[in-house]
């Protein structure tokens, strides 16, 4: 009985101090958390196009949604917008900022770990970001676009400031 209510007193102890969850990291500080929205408009559904909003939240998740246009644009909003949420039948995703890196083009950023967890398997991707002006733009390996989310494991590390986010 004795140790069991040791194990207990330890258990709560590391709990409380974060010692109990190693994948939940604090991402206050990353400069990630906040609501991002795609630059490139694209079409959808019956003269309908999409911006597609991500928001980064301060517990690591990311969560994905969109805004629906009558233009090519962008400019008129029809009014059905999805929040950024957990999509449906999607795996949850998290993010980690592993902190600050000079990155290969010569520019400050930072690095981070993407994981996406389902019922089935956990994956995880290592990527690289750099914020400039109010712009987000993520490395060659992770990629937010309007009509969803693109990983690959080949470690590409090139910024692509071809497919980049704004802060909302």
């Amino acid at each position: 009985m004795y140790k069991i209510y040791s194990l207990l007193i330890i258990s709560s102890i590391l709990i409380s101090c974060g010692g109990g969850d190693s994948t939940n990291s604090d991402n206050t500080e990353s400069a990630l958390v906040g609501t991002w929205k795609t630059q490139e408009c694209v079409a959808f559904v019956s003269s309908t196009w999409l911006k597609g909003t991500f928001e980064f939240t301060s517990e690591g998740a990311i969560l994905v949604g969109n805004e629906k246009f009558s233009d090519a644009d962008c400019i008129s909003n029809i009014g059905e917008e999805v929040p950024p949420e957990v999509p449906f039948d999607w795996p949850t995703i998290t993010f980690e900022d592993t902190g600050n890196v000079l990155l290969q083009e010569g520019i400050d950023g930072a690095g981070l770990k993407i994981t996406f967890s389902s019922i089935i398997n956990t994956s995880s991707v290592s990527a690289f970001y750099t914020i400039n002006n109010g712009v987000l733009c993520f490395s060659e390996a992770f990629t937010l676009e309007a009509l969803g989310i693109g990983i690959t494991e080949a470690g590409l590390r090139a910024i692509d400031f071809s497919s980049c986010l704004e802060k909302l």
